[in-house]
């Protein structure tokens, strides 16, 4: 583990730190202490529906996790602590009681070209959560609430 951090739950190393923020240009605008780029929303606007039909194909996946999952619902999602992302709710009907929850964004200066490989990048990175060893969803759940992993 490089210098003891951790991003969602993986280590981390980080190079350097920024210790002043810098100037914003246009077409940037600052949010809650986040510099989001005004397209950015439309980004993800974009691979929403993309990464919806990516979803869609794990219904056929050879995995028996990933076959069996109910896909809830995929949504935009604007918060403090987690910038813009998407937010993928869905049940495995193995434990019909819980609702699991994922967030996903993408890197840093999203570009119009990069829509198509983004949708396809989150549907690889839910697969890698749920079954790289030491992932997978949480052995406990939260009764009438949504368990984020």
């Amino acid at each position: 583990m490089c210098n003891g951090a951790s991003f969602r739950g993986r280590p981390v190393c980080i190079l350097r730190t920024i210790t002043t923020l810098p100037k914003v240009p246009a077409p940037f605008r600052r949010v809650s202490g986040h510099t989001v780029s005004v397209v950015e929303r439309e980004f993800y606007e974009a691979v929403l529906p993309l990464a919806r039909d990516e979803l869609a194909q794990l219904s056929s996946a050879d995995e028996p996790l990933l076959a069996r999952l109910a896909i809830e619902d995929l949504t935009l999602e604007q918060s403090d602590e987690h910038g813009t992302h998407l937010a993928l709710t869905f049940r495995d009907p193995d434990r019909p009681n819980c609702l699991f929850g994922w967030r996903w964004s993408w890197a840093e200066d999203p570009k119009p070209d990069e829509v198509e490989f983004a949708a396809a990048t989150l549907r690889v990175n839910l697969e890698e959560d749920l079954l790289s060893e030491g992932y997978g969803l949480p052995a406990d759940c939260e009764p009438g609430g949504v368990t984020w992993f």
